[in-house]
């Protein structure tokens, strides 16, 4: 019977392993400094970027922060700028006619077209007549010029009765309908914009029932001075009329022709002069003797005073239809914004682009 060889299994280990001994080289000395180096490097760099990395993080976050700021802040304080009402003030009695009586004489002082005599003559007249000018207008009557202007509004639910009670009471008080206007929107209510004319004396009177037409939500009340630009012009007419008598007499001494034809040329002027003056003065008067109405009458719904209870879905679809109406309103006011905005954005873009231009230029030397 043969056997097979026995073999020491811990020798043939033993021995695998010291062959291995001698093939693994000798480590540098300098080996564990450089790798430990290598390692702490490492480490440190490491540290940096989870340092950086929330500084990078927080700075996106504020920049759109900043950027979202802009636009939605923008939008929300410039959307009423943006598109500015315009209203022009109307002009005062010396604003729609500025005429100088000093100016005319200076004219008449100097036409080439007469010859010097009349030219003599004219200046003459001129200068007598200015001093009997002041003296009409310190003459001119004391009494206080003042126009008056009140605008109403008013909101009924008995729209034709007020309409008729406000005839009614225009009528009381001795006052005509200027103008009026009326239209319906689309919830088929009407709003009706009259100007009245009520006499000075019976404003106050007036106004004080107006309370019966409905129910007032405004009411403002302005009053203007127009004394001084009154007497002034009543002065410049009261000049206009004596240099006009003036230039009549001198018609009569006319030595030629050329004089008659100048001074028929200046009596037209004065003439036209004189009824400017005259029809601003009318003007002004009717202003002061008939007070100025304004009125803004609105039609109300009727109350319904029934009972009706508003269900979660029709108050979700309103809640979701005045939602997206808001939101395209915004996006709307962003786009005007934006737009306006888009000569500085572009400015702060290209500076922007040169200072990182520069800094990477730095990083490259």
């Amino acid at each position: 019977m043969n056997r097979e060889p026995h073999f020491d299994e811990n020798e043939v280990l033993r021995q695998c392993m010291s062959s291995l001994n001698e093939e693994v080289p000798d480590m540098p000395e300098n080996f564990h400094a450089q790798w430990t180096a290598l390692v702490k490097e490492d480490a440190m760099k490491q540290e940096e970027t989870r340092k950086i990395a929330p500084m990078r993080r927080w700075t996106r976050i504020l920049s759109v922060a900043a950027a979202l700021v802009f636009v939605v802040g923008g939008t929300l304080l410039t959307k009423d700028s943006l598109s500015p009402a315009r209203t022009s003030a109307p002009q005062s009695l010396a604003d729609s006619y500025d005429y100088d009586y000093d100016t005319y004489t200076s004219d008449v002082g100097y036409s080439e077209e007469a010859g010097s005599g009349v030219r003599t003559m004219m200046v003459g007249a001129a200068n007598d007549a200015m001093p009997e000018a002041a003296s009409a207008k310190s003459a001119v009557a004391e009494d206080k010029k003042i126009i008056r202007n009140v605008s109403l509004t008013i909101k009924t639910s008995a729209y034709d009765d007020s309409m008729a009670s406000l005839t009614a009471l225009l009528s009381q008080y001795g006052g005509y309908l200027e103008s009026s206007s009326e239209y319906t929107n689309n919830r088929d209510l009407r709003t009706a914009s009259l100007t009245l004319r009520i006499p000075a004396d019976s404003l106050d009177a007036f106004l004080s029932n107006t309370g019966e037409l409905g129910r007032i939500t405004s009411r403002n009340m302005s009053s203007t001075d127009v004394t001084a630009s009154y007497q002034d012009t009543a002065a410049r007419l009261e000049n206009q009329k004596l240099l006009l008598a003036r230039l009549q007499a001198l018609t009569d001494t006319a030595g030629d022709l050329s004089d008659l034809l100048a001074l028929e040329t200046q009596l037209a002027d004065t003439q036209y002069n004189i009824e400017q003056l005259e029809s601003a003065l009318a003007d002004t008067d009717q202003q002061v003797n008939d007070a100025t109405v304004r009125v803004t009458l609105n039609e109300e719904a009727q109350p319904d005073l029934r009972d009706e209870t508003v269900s979660l879905g029709e108050r979700i679809r309103g809640a979701l239809s005045t939602g997206w109406n808001a939101f395209v309103s915004f996006l709307q006011d962003c786009v005007v914004f934006l737009t306006a905005a888009l000569p500085f954005i572009a400015i702060v873009a290209v500076m922007a682009i040169v200072i990182i231009i520069i800094r990477k230029a730095k990083k490259r030397k």
